[in-house]
């Protein structure tokens, strides 16, 4: 069974996330080569006239584990050549096939392994910490001019969905209504709210929006940004936790790398046979799954969450290469809440993910598990979207996989 990787503590330093960063890409390009090999090892069979059953799954499988991770990680070329090697291994191929087969693993070869290629993989940098201003224009200068000195961005746009935190002047007349709209966000994010500070009106409005702390308008553009930068801190130490399923280890790099650094803390599972045992340890706010996984299938995971009281109002999100009618209709019989077609990109899968942690739970909170794991006294089951269906339907039996089970994959990390 695959391991479960954890998250990991540390260092914000560019150092360490470079170093964090090299291992997640090279991570990445092992499970390309490896499928890769998987499926040169198939056309050399081919080749000889001899093509076993297994070998032709497990080359099946590997080009569609290719056609779900390629485009994520910036290859849409490798994208079209394993959804083509895919087809061509999904019937028994003929051995007269096997030259065309090999020219088209030569070019997914290339384009995802060679050092030429190694520039167009998924580009990641070190996270910087973004803070939203809205208060008056000369205030916002001395403000912006000390982010500048520290390395911080500041946006203007209340609408920005990286800002790590917001400072809000409570003269403003909106300024109930923008403090309200981040503090509503999940993550949430926090304000300094520039006010009177022996005003208990001011105190009283920005409580009641949601405010973090409440500050006098007279600090420095320096204080400000230094009491930004803190509660930005607490915000990415303080995160949801996602718990990720899917026997292609390049995707789970991807997921863990998508979310980095946004108030997620992510831990990956290669081997859907650790499930139940994953869920009770990590007790995530949100589950990734992947449909098409060897041993147990992610349809299968699904409703097995849907019936147990502790978790049944879990939001379920599933990654598929298959975007046809039947495996969509299979995902959401299962009890999924969303699903996404693979590949997909960063804020595609934030904003999902984002989307179904605020239906859950409005007030941004999330979704928490029990206190204790182990088994659990009878309880009122957790808040479920209305649009779940009843359990028959959702236990109506899942389409049969054509595929053969999923490779195991491993546990993690991110953050919440």
């Amino acid at each position: 069974m695959g391991p479960m990787s954890r998250p990991q503590a540390g260092g914000e330093e560019a150092t360490a996330v470079h170093r964090r960063l090299a291992v997640i890409h090279e991570r990445a390009r092992d499970a390309f080569a490896n499928n890769v090999a998987t499926l040169e090892g198939a056309v050399g069979a081919l080749a000889h006239g001899t093509l076993p059953e297994d070998q032709r799954r497990e080359a099946e499988h590997a080009a569609h584990r290719l056609a779900g991770s390629a485009g994520t990680f910036g290859f849409p070329d490798a994208t079209v050549l394993a959804r083509e090697l895919e087809e061509s291994f999904a019937t028994d191929p003929n051995p007269a096939a096997a030259r065309v087969l090999a020219v088209r693993v030569a070019a997914l070869r290339r384009s995802l392994l060679d050092a030429s290629a190694a520039d167009t993989r998924l580009q990641t940098k070190p996270r910087t910490t973004i803070v939203a201003v809205h208060v008056d224009p000369q205030v916002e200068s001395t403000i912006r001019d000390a982010a500048h000195a520290r390395g911080i961005e500041v946006t203007d746009d209340p609408l920005d969905a990286g800002a790590d935190a917001a400072i809000v002047d409570l003269e403003r007349r909106d300024a109930a209504s923008i403090v309200r709209g981040y503090a509503d966000r999940v993550p949430r994010v926090p304000v300094v709210a520039l006010g009177d500070a022996s005003s208990l009106s001011d105190r009283l409005l920005a409580t009641d929006a949601g405010a973090s702390v409440v500050v006098p308008r007279e600090q420095t553009g320096m204080a400000l940004i230094d009491a930004a930068e803190s509660l930005a801190e607490r915000r990415r130490r303080d995160k949801f936790r996602v718990l990720a399923v899917d026997d292609d280890e390049a995707i789970l790099v991807a997921v863990s790398e998508l979310l980095a650094g946004d108030g997620y803390e992510v831990s990956t599972l290669g081997d859907a046979r650790g499930f139940w045992d994953a869920l009770e340890q990590t007790r995530p706010d949100l589950v990734v799954l992947d449909l098409d996984m060897p041993h147990v299938n992610g349809a299968e995971l699904c409703r097995v969450v849907r019936t147990d009281p502790r978790w049944s109002g879990l939001p379920v999100l599933f990654l598929t290469a298959h975007t046809d009618t039947s495996a969509v209709e299979d995902v959401f019989a299962a009890g999924a809440d969303d699903y996404l077609a693979k590949p997909f990109g960063r804020a595609e899968l934030r904003a999902r993910i984002r989307n179904r942690l605020e239906r859950v739970r409005p007030d941004g909170g999330g979704v928490r598990a029990p206190a204790q794991p182990g088994p659990a006294a009878p309880a009122a089951p957790l808040a479920r979207p209305p649009r779940h269906r009843p359990l028959q339907a959702r236990q109506r039996r899942a389409r049969p996989q054509r595929r053969r089970p999923c490779a195991p994959a491993t546990r993690a990390s991110s953050h919440r």
